[in-house]
């Protein structure tokens, strides 16, 4: 897959297919030790050998990362996104907290992670995972129009898709709660980006009001169904209502 991944000058798909139906599980062994037998492979010329040569020399670190980050199922595509993350501190980092990669790298969300996490042998009650977990459902709350969540409701929540025991959450949202990566007032719970928004919406409603109040010619209904077209989610019965 690495070989195949387009990052070797001279080695496309087809290519790479050649090298590996030649020389098997000693592919690696020729590229890094014997590069002169590529001229064995059909389509292979002296010329190309040079070229592939120094592009493999050239990629040496990022072809450590690769071939780690593919031993445990990480698809090209995505290895070439961390490995341009983190450079060659990719396979520290991921052996540390592969959850960092939901913050780190577009494109990765909390299951994608989770999958990378337990090919590395994370356990499932790791409060990295828990964590992590945490910020994937407020996140989707947020995106089904729900700014915050009750302790309670995260709690059922996390159990359910972790499939772990429920005590092990509070510890974990404390240590957030501490960190200042939640925001949590009594049963509340919120990621900061949505609290302050709030904050600030409650802030201009109340600049609004000490305004004397004027008709607005407007169709609510019409306003609303046109917004969650344009942004692709609904609004709560209760958003709609206030």
């Amino acid at each position: 897959r690495y070989l195949s991944s387009g990052l070797i000058k001279g080695v496309g798909p087809a290519t790479a297919d050649r090298i590996v139906k030649q020389f098997g599980n000693k592919t690696l062994d020729v590229l890094e030790n014997d590069l002169q037998r590529l001229t064995e492979v059909e389509g292979i010329a002296e010329k190309r050998v040079e070229m592939i040569s120094k592009s493999w020399e050239e990629h040496k670190e990022i072809k450590r990362v690769m071939i780690f980050l593919q031993s445990y199922q990480i698809t090209t595509g995505y290895a070439v996104k961390i490995y341009k993350t983190y450079g060659n501190k990719a396979i520290e980092k991921l052996k540390e907290n592969p959850y960092r990669l939901v913050d780190d790298v577009f494109g990765i969300g909390f299951k994608i992670a989770d999958r990378i996490a337990q090919n590395l042998g994370i356990e499932a009650t790791s409060p990295a995972r828990i964590k992590a977990g945490i910020k994937y459902i407020l996140n989707e709350l947020a995106n089904q129009g729900h700014c915050y969540a009750l302790n309670d409701e995260i709690i059922k929540r996390g159990s359910e898709l972790l499939e772990v025991e429920e005590s092990l959450f509070e510890k974990v949202l404390s240590i957030l709660r501490n960190n200042r990566e939640i925001i949590v007032e009594e049963d509340r719970v919120w990621l900061p980006l949505y609290y302050f928004a709030e904050l600030r919406v409650s802030k201009k409603l109340i600049e609004l009001l000490k305004f004397p109040q004027q008709l607005i010619n407007i169709d609510v209904q019409k306003k609303i169904k046109y917004l969650e077209k344009k942004y692709r989610f609904s609004f709560a019965e209760e958003q709609k209502d206030a």
